[in-house]
């Protein structure tokens, strides 16, 4: 029996016997090649009597249409070629750190992998509160915030001495100064009226006989004669 082969056909091996998934079989007998970007149909591969166009969320190679595998996705429109959709090549990636579902038709398929978030731009980026550090987004360290989605590091606390209570930080706002520390006018952290630096980088009070009357990161000094600087690092002044 003649095979007649469509123009634009690949030189594929000619089938045995007539109707395989990559031929049809026309009202004659005659085989026909399924053309490129086409899949064949009829119930099955031995009564295959036609073809139509491959669909979106598939590409088609010798007369079956394949669906896109994960991460992936068709985007066809009308004027798509039909030899545009006969490879895997037709199968778009997804974007950096985005997946979809096997047969996925439109970019929108798309998603987030776990811990990522979609910024204005369609990328999959680290959340607010949130860095990139090993191909992972992990919180913010304690004495740093975020406030927007992205792929930038967090931002260090402003201001002397400055810290945030919990990692994943999201404001500025969430920089406020340790227990016994307070701030001063220019926003840095200090050590509050009665207490002093200490070694270890914490305020301690002052000790008996000594006074602070004002926030600063001063030493604490003797007591005036004629005060009591025995209680909280202040200066009372003695009764007469």
């Amino acid at each position: 029996t003649m095979v007649t082969i469509s123009q634009g056909a690949t030189n594929d091996d000619v089938p045995t016997p007539c109707g395989s998934d990559a031929y049809y079989c026309t009202g004659d007998g005659s085989r026909q090649l399924v053309p490129l970007g086409y899949k064949a149909t009829g119930p099955t591969p031995e009564l295959r009597t036609g073809f139509t166009e491959c669909t979106d969320g598939e590409y088609c190679s010798k007369g079956v249409g394949i669906p896109c595998p994960n991460a992936t996705y068709t985007d066809y429109t009308n004027s798509t070629a039909p030899e545009a959709r006969a490879s895997p090549a037709a199968c778009e990636p997804c974007p950096a750190k985005a997946t979809s579902a096997e047969g996925s038709s439109g970019r929108s398929s798309c998603v987030c992998l776990k811990g990522y978030v979609l910024d204005e731009s369609g990328r999959c980026v680290c959340p607010v509160g949130e860095e990139p550090m090993d191909d992972l987004c992990r919180p913010c360290g304690l004495g740093y915030f975020k406030t927007e989605p992205g792929d930038a590091l967090c931002s260090p606390c402003t201001g002397a001495n400055r810290v945030t209570l919990a990692p994943g930080a999201q404001t500025e706002d969430a920089c406020v100064c340790p227990v016994g520390y307070a701030p001063d006018q220019s926003g840095n952290c200090v050590c509050d009226a009665g207490s002093s630096p200490a070694a270890d980088g914490s305020c301690k009070p002052c000790a008996p006989g000594f006074r602070k009357s004002d926030r600063g990161n001063a030493p604490c000094e003797r007591c005036f004669p004629g005060f009591d600087c025995s209680g909280d690092g202040t200066a009372l002044a003695l009764e007469e």
